[in-house]
C-alpha cells in the first residue's frame, strides 16, 4: 500500500483538509478547460493531425461520443458515467452529439465540489437535458457503483485521485462486456513536477530565454529561474499522476493510445503560455523548436509522455492504435530509475529565442560580485551584522521569500549562485548555517549538495534527534571550481516536507531554513 493510501486511512482529519483545499482550488475557475492561444496553436499544428489519424475523430468531444456510441450499440448497458465531471461542460457537449443520432442512454456525472455541481446543474437546465444527464456529489475515493456501464469517461480528473487501485478495479469490474473506458489525462511526475531528465533541459532553455518570456501569470511576477514546484501540496493536484499509466496497463487493454507532452508543457500552460503569441513568428518558431525536441527525445526513450488520450476495454485487443512507437508500456516512466544521461548542449544550438546581457537575472537585479570570505545573510532585515552582506540576490530557484533570520527552500531542489569578481584559481570552502526540516514520515533526513552540477556532499540527520540550527563547512574541490566566475551550490531535498501527506497548515515543501553562506579560498594540498 502506498504512502498516499496509508495517509488517507491513518489520518482522516488531514484527508478532509485535502478535500477542502481541492474544492477551494476550483472555486473561482469559470472556464474549466481554457488554455492560452499558444496551446491551441501547437495543438492545431502538431497534436490534432496525430490525434485524428489514430482516433478517427477531430476533437475530444467527438472522441468520447464516438466510442460511447460504439459501446451503447455493442454492450447490454445504456449507462454512461463521468468520473470527476466538474461543471459538466464537456459532458453536455457529448450528450448533444449522442442525441443527434438517436442513441438511448442515461449519463451520470460524479463530482466532489458543490460549487461546480451547482454550475453543472445550471448548464444542464439551460440546455433542457435533465432527462438524459444528471450530476451528483460524491467523493470518488469512496465511490461504490451499483450498475454496469457501457462507457466510463475521466476527463482530466484521474490525476486528482488517491485511491487509483480501487477506482480502476471498480471500473474494470463494472464495465459491461464491450464497454469502454475513455480518458484524456495527465500522467507525468506527481504534482506536475518535471522529471530530472526534463528539468535539466528546461532549465538550460530557461537560462537562454529573454526575460519577457519568464513572466508567471499565476503569481504575477517574473520567475528568473525555473522552479520545480510540487502542485500536489494543495488539494489533490497531480497527487498520483505518475501511477496512472502503470496501473492502467495492468488493468485494461488499449484500443487507442496516444501519448504526448513533456518538455513542451511549461511553455504552453496557463502559467507561462500567455507569454507566447502565435502570431509572432519567433514565438511560434520557438514553440515548434521545443516541440520538435520533445518528439525527438521521446522517440529516443530519454523523455516519456506526460499526457495521454486513451480508449480502454476489458477484452484483449489484437492491434491497438498508437502513434509512432509510443505504446503504453513504452510511455511508462519508472520513478525508481535513474535519469537518462544525454548531451544537452547540441540541442540548444538552434534555439530561436536568445537572451541579451540585460536579460540575465543578475543584471536585472543589479547584483554585485560576491566578495570571497564575506558572510552572506539570507534575511528580510535591512540591518545586517558587521562585515556581512545580503545574500538574497544570490538565491536562484527553489526558495521562498526571506524571513527575518533565514530563507526556507520550498521545492524539491534549490540553488545559490555566487558570481565572482575573478575566476576561482583553486579549491574553495563553503560554510553554511541552516536548519534542516525533519519530516515525521522518514527516519532520516538527507540533503544532497552539488557544486556546479556535480554532487559533492551528502548530509544526513537522525530524525529522532532534533537537529537545530548548525554550521557546516564543505570543501569544494579545485576541479569543480577552478576557472569558474560563477559557483553554483545546489541542494536536493528528497525528505522535504510534503503537506499532502503531513498534517498542518504549512503548504510549503520546505527542506532547509538557510541563514547564511560563506565562500572562501583554501589552500590546495
Amino acid at each position: 500500500m502506498s504512502n498516499v493510501m496509508q495517509n488517507k486511512n491513518s489520518d482522516p482529519g488531514h484527508y478532509e483538509e485535502l478535500i477542502a483545499r481541492q474544492i477551494e482550488q476550483y472555486k473561482e475557475m469559470e472556464i474549466m478547460h481554457d488554455l492560452p492561444p499558444i496551446h491551441r496553436y501547437l495543438s492545431a499544428k502538431y497534436t490534432k493531425d496525430r490525434f485524428t489519424s489514430i482516433t478517427g475523430c477531430t476533437d475530444v468531444v467527438s472522441l468520447y461520443a464516438t466510442y460511447f456510441r460504439k459501446s451503447l450499440q455493442e454492450s447490454d448497458s445504456n449507462f454512461l458515467i463521468s468520473i470527476g465531471s466538474g461543471d459538466c461542460s464537456i459532458e453536455i457537449e457529448i450528450v448533444k452529439k449522442l442525441l443527434e443520432t438517436g442513441d438511448k442512454f442515461f449519463f451520470i456525472c460524479l463530482e466532489l465540489s458543490p460549487i461546480l455541481i451547482a454550475k453543472a446543474r445550471q448548464r444542464i437546465d439551460a440546455e433542457s437535458l435533465g432527462d438524459v444527464i444528471t450530476v451528483t456529489q460524491i467523493d470518488l475515493n469512496k465511490w461504490q457503483p451499483r450498475n454496469s456501464f457501457a462507457g466510463v469517461m475521466a476527463h482530466h480528473s484521474l490525476h486528482h485521485f488517491l485511491e487509483l487501485e480501487e477506482l480502476f478495479g471498480l471500473i474494470k469490474k463494472n464495465l459491461a462486456r464491450n464497454g469502454r473506458f475513455v480518458t484524456c489525462d495527465i500522467i507525468g511526475r506527481n504534482g506536475h513536477m518535471r522529471w530530472p531528465e526534463a528539468l535539466l533541459l528546461t532549465r538550460k532553455i530557461w537560462e537562454r530565454l529573454p526575460r519577457k518570456y519568464k513572466y508567471n501569470h499565476q503569481f504575477r511576477e517574473y520567475d528568473d529561474f525555473y522552479n520545480n514546484f510540487d502542485c500536489s501540496t494543495e488539494g489533490f493536484e497531480g497527487i498520483r499522476a505518475q501511477d496512472i499509466l502503470p496501473l492502467l496497463v495492468t488493468q485494461f487493454s488499449f484500443e487507442v493510445f496516444f501519448g504526448y507532452g513533456n518538455l513542451i508543457d511549461p511553455f504552453i500552460d496557463r502559467t507561462f503560455g500567455p507569454n507566447y503569441d502565435p502570431a509572432i513568428p519567433r514565438d511560434a518558431a520557438f514553440i515548434e523548436y521545443v516541440q520538435d525536441l520533445n518528439d525527438k527525445l521521446i522517440s529516443e526513450g530519454i523523455l516519456k509522455p506526460t499526457a495521454i488520450i486513451a480508449v480502454m476495454v476489458n477484452e484483449p485487443v489484437a492491434t491497438p492504435k498508437i502513434y509512432a512507437n509510443w505504446a503504453p508500456s513504452f510511455a511508462i516512466r519508472d520513478p525508481k530509475s535513474d535519469a537518462p544521461v544525454y548531451n544537452v548542449d547540441p540541442l540548444l544550438q538552434s534555439m530561436p529565442l536568445q537572451a541579451e546581457k540585460e536579460d540575465h537575472p543578475f543584471a536585472v537585479r543589479k547584483v554585485h560580485p560576491y566578495p570571497l570570505g564575506r558572510k552572506a545573510i539570507f534575511s528580510s532585515s535591512q540591518t545586517l551584522p558587521e562585515n556581512c552582506i545580503s545574500g538574497n540576490n544570490y538565491l536562484t530557484y527553489g526558495w521562498g521569500y526571506s524571513e527575518e533570520s533565514f530563507t526556507w527552500s520550498n521545492c524539491e531542489d534549490a540553488a545559490i549562485i555566487f558570481p565572482l569578481e575573478t575566476a576561482a584559481t583553486g579549491p574553495l570552502s563553503l560554510t553554511l548555517e541552516f536548519l534542516p526540516y525533519q519530516s515525521p514520515r522518514y527516519e532520516h533526513t538527507v540533503i544532497k549538495i552539488a557544486v556546479n552540477g556535480t554532487e559533492n556532499h551528502v548530509l544526513e540527520y537522525d530524525n529522532a534527534i532534533p537537529a537545530g540550527f548548525s554550521s557546516t563547512t564543505i570543501q569544494l574541490p579545485e576541479e569543480l571550481v577552478a576557472g569558474k566566475k560563477e559557483v553554483e551550490i545546489s541542494f536536493l531535498f528528497p525528505n522535504r516536507r510534503q503537506p499532502q501527506f503531513e498534517s498542518g497548515d504549512d503548504l510549503r515543501s520546505v527542506g532547509i531554513a538557510l541563514a547564511s553562506a560563506t565562500l572562501f579560498p583554501r589552500k590546495a594540498r
